[in-house]
């Protein structure tokens, strides 16, 4: 039974290394369009465009026909432009999802470029956005990102970024000390089963 507790908290441990969020843009959250400066921070992802005006991104009201979130916030690059997505502070993140819909909540068919960029390159996809209004979940699953961006004209949406705090690669003495563990409970296992043998 203790072997069983040992290894249960081993993978407890490995599992905590990556903090998993979801980004709602619930700061957002007000009874009309809210003006939103870039670059903007929520949930320890940074959003960004080019332009540096005031309302280079914005937020639809909650109970606005044009919002996708009804009751709740998203965000939009407020004139089309390139949306980039960062870690808060550097580094990498692992993207699980996203919601997307066009900017006005109408269900209008389109194209979102999106790039994706870690350590080898940047690679591209195109994302369809179909004819329903409302925001539909596209499933990404991308590790080590250091940033992605999306892009449509004339703009959309974006709500609900699921996503993983990468874990770096363990140093030396974290590998040393799980595989010590692990000899222990292999050890514990071995003596166990000579008893039970006996």
């Amino acid at each position: 039974m203790k072997v069983a507790g040992f290894c249960a908290g081993l993978l407890v441990l490995c599992a905590s290394q990556a903090s998993a969020a979801v980004v709602g843009f619930d700061a957002l959250i007000s009874p009309t369009f809210s003006a939103v400066a870039s670059p903007y921070s929520e949930g320890g992802l940074t959003f960004s465009v080019a332009r540096t005006e005031s309302d280079a991104l914005g937020s639809w009201g909650q109970d606005s026909e044009y919002n996708g979130d009804r009751g709740g916030a998203t965000l939009l690059p407020n004139y089309g432009d390139r949306l980039t997505v960062t870690k808060t502070g550097g580094g990498v993140f692992d993207l699980a999802s996203f919601r997307l819909g066009d900017v006005y909540n109408q269900g209008v068919a389109g194209y979102i470029n999106a790039s994706f960029t870690d350590a080898s390159g940047t690679f591209s996809e195109v994302l369809r956005l179909d004819l329903n209004p409302g925001l539909e979940r596209f499933v990404i699953n991308r590790t080590a990102l250091l940033s992605f961006s999306l892009q449509y004209n004339p703009s959309f949406q974006i709500d609900d970024i699921a996503y993983d705090m990468a874990t770096s690669v363990p140093e030396p003495a974290s590998w040393a000390m799980m595989l010590g563990g692990f000899g222990v409970a292999g050890a514990a296992l071995r003596r166990r089963r000579s008893v039970l043998a006996s």
